[in-house]
């Protein structure tokens, strides 16, 4: 037990000493997995789905607050949702509880990639 109070002890030492360039490197690290993950799952616009910009866009948002990481993040949702549909993009803006609307989205894919969503109570375009 008293060898884990050490380990602790010398780890709250460590990252006391070399907090100025850990913190900038973890936000980098979560930066750049939020961007890959959103690039990854929607994907629609190939110029800001590239590693490149990803990697741009983490490292700009590692020197800045974490609140224009998800401000950034944000946008790029936006970005990717604008390349989909102007209109998925407006709904993901404007939506009035601040959230996506899923089901309006997974509409405008299927049409987009003509299949039939069954069994919804979607209203019709």
């Amino acid at each position: 037990m008293t060898s884990l109070l050490e380990i602790k002890e010398k780890l709250k030492q460590f990252y006391g000493r070399f907090d100025i360039y850990l913190n900038p490197l973890f936000k980098f690290i979560l930066a750049l997995c939020v961007f890959s993950v959103i690039n990854g799952n929607i994907g629609y616009m190939k110029r800001i789905g590239t590693f490149s910009v990803t990697l741009v866009l983490a490292l700009i948002c590692s020197l800045l607050p974490v609140n224009i990481m998800i401000l950034s993040a944000a946008a790029v949702v936006l970005a990717h949702l604008y390349a989909l549909s102007l209109e998925v993009a407006a709904g993901g803006f404007a939506h009035p509880a601040g959230k996506l609307d899923c089901s309006f989205i997974f509409s405008v894919c299927a049409q987009r990639r003509n299949f039939c969503i069954a069994d919804t109570d979607l209203p019709a375009f």
